[in-house]
């Protein structure tokens, strides 16, 4: 009497399928720090060139630049700035320009 409890085909699929459930989990768990990572690097980026009024809002690989800023030229700076790092993909402008102070009189 055989008791063989898996045939070899049987063990191959098993296999396999824990292998799919890991690969799963890996990638699952493997882009969440890679987003993470990016965000960090922007925002440092930002705070490092005295863009202090923006923030990093990631959107996969690629940083949406959000806050207030000063004028329209320290918008593209900061975007640049971002831009230019190995680890974000694109940069765009997500921001407002703030109304320029009211001077009483």
């Amino acid at each position: 009497m055989d008791e063989t409890r898996y045939s070899s085909r049987q063990i191959c699929l098993i296999g396999g399928a824990v292998f799919a459930v890991f690969a799963v989990l890996v990638i699952a768990f493997g882009t969440g720090s890679i987003k993470r990572d990016a965000t960090r690097r922007a925002n440092e980026i930002l705070v490092l060139e005295g863009h202090n009024w923006a923030k990093a809002d990631p959107h996969g690989r690629g940083m949406a630049i959000v806050g207030a800023a000063p004028s329209e030229a320290a918008g593209a700076a900061a975007i640049a700035a971002v831009h230019d790092d190995w680890s974000v993909r694109r940069a765009w402008a997500g921001y407002t320009i703030a109304p320029p102070p009211r001077v009483h009189a």
